[in-house]
C-alpha cells in the first residue's frame, strides 16, 4: 500500500526486497544444510527432520514470489501446488541420498563378510546344579552311553559342539536320547536342527558297540530296544515360551517327544 508522508507518495517496497522473502530462503537453506550435513555424519533421523523442516520455508518462499509476480489467483494455486510438490520430491530425494551416502565402505563389509559367530560361553561355577551337570547324572539308574558328539557348521564357518547321550532302558526294552547346548545365543536355531541328529546318532552308537544286559529270565541286546521318541534337551541359554512350542511341533512332525531341561 502506498504511503503519504506530507503530501508525496512513498512506493511500496518491491516484494523481493522484504524481510519475509529473504528469511524465508535463510531458513530454507539453513535447513538444508545442516540436514545434509547431519545425514553425512551419521545422524540419519536428525538429518531428514531437517529436511522436512525445510519444506514448509521453500514453500514460503514460493509463495511470496508467486504474490510478487501475478495477481492471476489460479497460477498463484497451481504454482504452489507445483513447487510444494517438487520440493517434497526433492527433499525426499536427499534424504534416501543420505542413507545411501553413509558409510558405504562398511555397509559393503558387512553385506559381504559373513557374521562372526561368538563361541558357546561358560557359565561361572556355583554350588547349584548346572545344566551340564544334570545331562551327565540325570536317569542314573539306565545305561548310558555318551562318547558322542554332534555338530553343527553354521555359515559363518563356526562349528557348535553338542554332547549326545544315548540313554538305554534294557528292563523297558526302550531307548532315548540327550543332547546339551552350551550357552550360545542361538541355541534355538540349533534345537530345531538337532532333530536331523536323533536317529544317526542311534544308529552310529550301535554300529560302534556291543552290549548286553537282563537276567535270570534272560538277556537283551541293542537291537532289542525300540526308541521311545522321547528327545531330552539339555541347554544354558534361556529359550522363550514361542521358541518352545516351534521345536516341540517340529519335533511332533517325526513323531518324537521333546522335552526340555534349561532356564525359560
Amino acid at each position: 500500500m502506498s504511503q503519504f508522508s506530507g503530501g508525496v507518495v512513498v512506493p511500496p517496497t518491491p516484494w523481493y526486497k522484504e524481510n519475509p522473502f529473504w528469511g524465508a530462503i535463510g531458513l530454507f537453506v539453513a535447513f538444508v544444510l545442516t540436514g545434509v550435513v547431519s545425514g553425512a555424519s551419521g545422524q540419519l533421523t536428525l538429518g531428514r527432520w531437517l529436511l522436512a523442516g525445510a519444506w514448509p520455508c521453500g514453500l514460503m518462499v514460493v509463495w511470496l514470489t508467486l504474490n510478487g509476480l501475478t495477481n492471476s489467483v489460479s497460477v498463484r494455486i497451481g504454482g504452489r501446488i507445483v513447487a510444494g510438490l517438487g520440493l517434497g520430491l526433492f527433499l525426499a530425494l536427499g534424504g534416501i541420498w543420505m542413507g545411501k551416502a553413509v558409510n558405504p565402505v562398511q555397509r559393503t563389509n558387512a553385506e559381504t563378510k559373513p557374521p562372526v559367530e561368538p563361541p558357546p560361553q561358560k557359565i561361572p561355577p556355583t554350588t547349584a546344579v548346572t545344566f551340564e551337570t544334570l545331562f551327565r547324572s540325570d536317569f542314573p539308574n539306565l545305561t548310558k552311553h555318551g562318547d558322542q558328539t554332534v555338530a553343527i557348521h553354521w555359515n559363518s564357518g563356526y562349528t557348535l559342539p553338542i554332547s549326545t547321550q544315548i540313554y538305554l532302558d534294557f528292563p523297558a526294552k526302550s531307548e532315548f536320547v540327550g543332547f546339551f547346548i552350551p550357552h550360545y545365543p542361538r541355541t534355538y536355531e540349533a534345537c530345531l536342527r538337532l532333530v536331523d541328529a536323533v536317529i544317526p546318532a542311534i544308529n552310529r552308537m550301535k554300529e560302534n558297540i556291543q552290549m548286553t544286559a537282563g537276567d535270570a529270565g534272560g538277556s537283551d541286546t541293542l537291537d532289542d530296544l525300540v526308541f521311545s521318541g522321547r528327545v531330552f534337551l539339555y541347554y544354558e541359554y534361556p529359550l522363550t515360551i514361542t521358541e518352545k512350542a516351534e521345536i516341540i511341533k517340529v519335533y511332533k512332525r517325526k513323531k518324537f517327544d521333546a522335552s526340555f531341561r534349561g532356564p525359560g
